[in-house]
């Protein structure tokens, strides 16, 4: 291996019915795809929309054969845990903010 993560950009769908057969030079083929939230935030089911979601995009971009290959890691960061412009946002304080106008700010 060489050390860092695989390149999906590299793989190439296959036009055949081979394309369900490991092609032994794209072993090391996939996407990963990392999300970062505050825990406490999300339910179960909006993290599996989540997961779902990127996960479609990503085959849309990469193609239809790379699905099974993409891997979603969805991460909970304690609340508090991390900073955003030298605060450090509670659950709630995220959830506030998720239901104010401040949501609607670029």
């Amino acid at each position: 291996m060489s050390g860092g993560p695989p390149d999906a950009r590299t793989a190439q769908p296959a036009d055949d019915a081979s394309s369900q057969q490991q092609d032994p030079n794209k072993e090391n083929s996939m996407a990963l795809i990392q999300v970062k939230i505050v825990e406490g935030v999300f339910t179960a089911p909006q993290k599996r929309e989540m997961v779902e979601r990127l996960t479609d995009v990503m085959a849309e971009i990469e193609g239809e054969a790379m699905r099974p290959q993409i891997w979603c890691l969805v991460e909970e960061v304690a609340s508090g845990g991390w900073g955003v412009g030298g605060q450090t946002p509670t659950a709630d304080d995220v959830k506030a903010f998720a239901r104010s106008d401040a949501a609607d700010i670029p």
